[in-house]
């Protein structure tokens, strides 16, 4: 009866495919170190095809991927591949999405497509729940894709949530209008209550209050983000470095491949040589932001 949703990354085009028990998305994303896939488990009964989506639903959580192709500028497709999500998502909460932009920093008509992405995700979530949304707002990611789809994968359930900010971060959804029209719409972090606790710290990385620091320096940058993640979780009343390395899984984003090599060896020192750590090469939200790290915990 148990399902897996497995995401690979490195795959030739972004696609999502199911066999058997499994939900395959892969993800043209270029992979460069650690582990190539990652996979979470659901006790439903089937795997479901609903819409843009392909779904789990299971006692406890509901998991599902979507890929869509996009016309740009992005608002309009986002905008309904969200509200799509959020009705399947009626009744739980959201803990966790992962959003994969297509070519995140160009521009469309003079505004960057992770801005209008921004909008469309925005304007879906308000629909939803009101100009009070950014109360059920989870941790989220989104990078960039080299392909002309839209892919994101979530994880969602009956069990209770806390979403938290970054003490010494403007919450994104704050964000003032030169971030683009609409803020973004996410959770610094979701912690989760259940017969254990897990939690999820979003994509992060060298940012206080709402500006970019340590620009053009990838290791000041990656220092930075370490200490943005030790907040995050503190948030949680987690302490990342007491937590052993089966209870953490970590995925960094790297904009250029030059600074790999560099950003690795960080990472290994930071977080000790036994950690689970995938290495990604990616565009990210801001263009002057060069890494970007993730968590999954417990």
């Amino acid at each position: 009866m148990t399902k897996r949703l497995k995401i690979t990354f490195g795959a030739p085009k972004t696609s999502y495919l199911h066999a058997g028990d499994v939900l395959e998305l892969q993800l043209k994303v270029p992979h460069l170190g650690g582990a190539a896939e990652e996979s979470y488990s659901c006790d439903a009964p089937s795997i479901e095809t609903t819409g843009a989506f392909a779904i789990m639903h299971g006692s406890r959580q509901t998991m599902g991927v979507c890929v869509v192709p996009v016309r740009f500028p992005l608002q309009e497709t986002i905008y309904q591949v969200y509200r799509e999500l959020l009705e399947i998502c009626q009744g739980r909460t959201i803990y966790r999405i992962w959003n994969f932009v297509p070519f995140i920093n160009a521009e469309t008509e003079g505004l960057e497509n992770y801005k209008s992405f921004s909008i469309g995700r925005s304007m879906a979530f308000e629909r939803a729940f009101g100009q009070q949304f950014h109360q059920v707002l989870p941790a989220a990611s989104a990078v960039g894709v080299e392909d002309n789809v839209f892919a994101l994968y979530f994880v969602a359930g009956f069990e209770d949530a806390t979403h938290v900010e970054n003490p010494e971060q403007v919450s994104a959804f704050k964000y003032p209008t030169e971030y683009g029209p609409r803020p973004p719409s996410f959770a610094r972090g979701t912690r989760v209550e259940g017969d254990r606790v897990s939690a999820y710290i979003s994509g992060t990385a060298a940012i206080k209050g709402h500006e970019s620091q340590g620009v053009d320096c990838p290791q000041k940058q990656c220092a930075i983000t370490f200490e943005n993640l030790d907040l995050v979780a503190r948030e949680m009343n987690l302490c990342l470095a007491q937590l052993p390395a089966e209870q953490r899984r970590f995925k960094v984003y790297v904009r250029n491949r030059k600074d790999a090599e560099s950003l690795m060896t960080q990472c290994t020192a930071h977080f000790g040589p036994h950690a689970q750590v995938t290495y990604l090469l990616a565009d990210i939200c801001r263009a002057d932001l060069l890494v970007e790290i993730e968590a999954s915990l417990g």
